[in-house]
């Protein structure tokens, strides 16, 4: 039983994240941060093709984004938070 909650767990909260991304586009679908936002959690459980319309969308509206322009941007500070973050962007297929 906890092996199969410690597998649920994660995933529970790619679920709650995904929810709260999804809410987030649909009251502002083209706000960077929901944007950005969206693309995390599609990416961080494996739903990259959602993630990439995402980025799609993203690119339309800063071409200039890149992986290493995502500190200037997000309130995001704890090293390991981030790294996280850029890893999901890269998936994504956010340049570097």
């Amino acid at each position: 039983m906890i092996g199969r909650s410690q597998h649920r767990n994660p995933a529970g909260k790619y679920d709650n994240a995904v929810r709260y991304a999804e809410q987030a586009l649909s009251q502002h679908p083209n706000a960077h941060q929901s944007l950005r936002a969206a693309i995390t959690s599609y990416t961080l459980p494996g739903r990259i093709e959602q993630a990439q319309k995402c980025l799609a969308r993203l690119s339309e509206i800063d071409p200039g984004l890149r992986v290493s322009t995502l500190k200037e941007i997000t309130p995001l500070q704890q090293p390991d938070h981030l790294k996280i973050y850029e890893n999901a962007m890269r998936l994504a297929g956010l340049q570097e």
